[in-house]
């Protein structure tokens, strides 16, 4: 395996691993709201140690940053699209 491949696969562990989390924190905060959930639930949820939680994120407050980032992006993407072909392509 070349240095190119091996940081696609390292590229995909940490997609993998910030989906997880994401999804997990989702699927908490149905139950409570975000201030009540601990990293420890969250990383036990997650099915991840809480080391490998801080190598991605310092709080979950961070989490939630980064899942309003990536509506807005989504949100973006879909305009451009829209705007492109005068009629929304949700692929």
């Amino acid at each position: 395996m070349n240095y190119a491949q091996s940081m696609e696969c390292g590229d995909r562990r940490i997609s993998k691993t910030k989906r997880a989390i994401k999804r997990s924190l989702a699927k908490l905060m149905r139950e409570k709201r975000s201030e009540k959930i601990s990293i420890s639930e969250l990383c036990k949820f997650a099915d991840i140690s809480r080391r490998t939680f801080y190598l991605h994120y310092s709080s979950i407050q961070d989490v939630l940053k980064e899942i309003e980032n990536d509506i807005a992006v989504n949100y973006y993407n879909i305009q451009i699209k829209y705007h492109k072909n005068g009629k929304y392509d949700l692929e």
